[in-house]
Order: C-alpha cells, then structure tokens, then sequence
C-alpha cells in the first residue's frame, strides 16, 4: 500500500534550471475529495503552468531551494512560509478565484477547461509568481525600494513579460482584483490591509504597469477599464520597475 508520504513524494517534480543555485520544486498533494482532484489533475498536466515555473529556474538562481506545494483544503490559502522555505497554496484557493470569477458573471455556471486556462490559470500563476517573489527576497536577502508586497507584484508583472513577451496575462490578476475591491465595497478586512495595498489599488497598479510596457499595443488600455492614472507616468513606472528587477536579479540571472 502507498501511503500518502509516499505518494506525496512520488508526485513532486523537481523542474530542472540553473545548475549554479537552488531551486523551486513543484509538489501536488493528493486530493481529499472529488472537487480538489479535478483542481490537482488540471494543474498538474497543465504544461504551461509547469514551463512557467521552469522558465524561473532557468533564469534565476535561489540561495536556497523552495518548494511550491498544493495542498488540500478548503480554506482560502496562498502564502510563502519563512521556516519552511515553502510555497503554500491550497485547492481551496484556486476553487476560491473560480468563484469570483463566477459570482461576477465573468465565467458562466457551465465554464469549461477553455474558460478556466483563459481567466483562472493566470491568476493562480501569478500568486505563486507572487509567492515566489516573497521567497526570493527572503532566501536572497534583496533589498526592493517599495514595500514587499507592492515589490511582489511588480515582480509578477517582471517575470510574465520576460517569459511570455507581453505583459498582457497579467490581465486576469487585475481584473481578479477589481473584483474583490467591488465585492468588499471599501472595506476590505483589517489583516488584509496591514500587509497588503487595497485591492483596488492593486488592480490600478497592474493596469498602469501593463500599459506602461507596451504604450502602443494598449494604447486604449487606461480609458477602456477606468484606471485615472497618466499615460506617461505608467511608462515611467514600467521602465523603473523593470530597471530596478534587472539589477536585483543580475547576481542570480544564468
């Protein structure tokens, strides 16, 4: 009989990169119920999601090696723990984006895989991209200007234009944001905030630095979705964050 250690470890795949640092390794928990299986067997052969996480092995080194695991439950868990140098996200997590992704109307009851790589996946990559940035900063003792948080999403933003060549998955993040800032109507909960900007903020943040990538592509892009940010500004702020991502990175790039 295999026991659920065993298969823990049977399932964990080490995505090969850098051999000059540590890396991240990618972990899949078996699913307690019916629901979180269907969540772990669509991450797990989803190959963008893993050459994703590979592409970071390519290019950056870790001073130590972390973990990324998906674990059961039901609760709304997505966190980098310290101690354990791991990655934490749960089931619960992603079936919780699937949710307001729904209650919102932007995916229908009957969504399919399609609707789900189109609007969900992205924003699951980007919290462990997230995640990754809080990890990376720990083990690699950076020191960004902003506040972590705020430096982690600009490392999002960073790492999806570097991999995919366009900043524009990063769309679904922002718009996931919006719509927590909407559903919580101002009032966004004290822990939150403490550590995190608004979500609106976040969204506002997002849009501005998505557009500041490319001018010319989403020249649209600010008017279309409301985001009272200037033009020139957000080109400005894409170019220091990616000056500033260069230069904390270049020790650990390969």
């Amino acid at each position: 009989m295999i026991t659920r250690t065993l298969l823990t470890l049977v399932l964990t795949l080490t995505l090969v990169g850098s051999s000059s640092g540590q890396q991240l390794s990618l972990v899949f928990e078996p699913a307690s119920n019916e629901r979180d299986g269907w969540m772990r067997d669509v991450l797990q052969r989803e190959g963008e999601f893993r050459t994703l996480i590979g592409h970071v092995n390519e290019e950056i080194a870790f001073n130590e090696s972390v973990q990324i695991v998906f674990r059961p439950g039901d609760k709304n868990q997505a966190f980098y723990d310290e101690d354990s140098r791991t990655i934490v996200v749960s089931y619960g997590f992603c079936w919780y984006i699937v949710d307001v992704f729904t209650r919102n109307g932007v995916l229908k009851e009957d969504w399919d895989e399609e609707d789900f790589d189109k609007f969900i996946l992205p924003v699951i990559d980007e919290t462990i991209l997230h995640e990754m940035a809080h990890a990376l900063i720990h083990v690699n003792q950076l020191r960004p200007t902003d506040d972590e948080e705020t430096a982690a999403d600009k490392l999002v933003v960073f790492i999806v234009d570097d991999f995919y060549g366009s900043t524009e998955n990063a769309l679904p993040t922002s718009l996931h944001y919006r719509l927590l800032a909407e559903e919580a109507g101002g009032s966004e909960r004290s822990d939150y905030l403490a550590k995190h900007p608004p979500s609106m903020e976040r969204h506002d943040n997002f849009v501005c630095w998505i557009y500041g990538s490319d001018p010319e592509k989403f020249s649209g892009l600010l008017e279309d979705i409301g985001v009272d940010r200037d033009p020139d500004e957000c080109v400005e702020a894409y170019g220091n964050l990616h000056d500033e991502w260069s230069q904390l990175l270049a020790p650990y790039r390969s």
